[in-house]
């Protein structure tokens, strides 16, 4: 089976579990065959504090990626100013 889709959300104040995250997790093996699990708010808010760490880093990753190629793009948008200038 492969994981599908994974979804953590908050549930609203109108809703059992008022405030409290709850988790689906979908598995899917073959075309119409699918298995969705519910996770109860104690297991989603785990799940959710073990992914934190993880989403920082990655974004951490995301954000020097994103700063080292603005500043290539302004070094090489001054070199093609020098050329042109040339």
């Amino acid at each position: 089976m492969q994981l599908t889709d994974l979804h953590i959300h908050l549930q609203p104040s109108y809703a059992d579990n008022a405030g409290k995250y709850v988790a689906t997790i979908q598995y899917k093996d073959k075309p119409g065959n699918a298995v969705t699990l519910v996770l109860d708010p104690e297991l989603s808010a785990d799940l959710l504090a073990f992914m934190g760490p993880l989403l920082t880093k990655f974004s951490e990753k995301t954000a020097r990626e994103i700063q080292a190629n603005i500043l290539g793009s302004i070094e090489e948008a001054k070199a093609n100013l020098q050329i042109e200038n040339s």
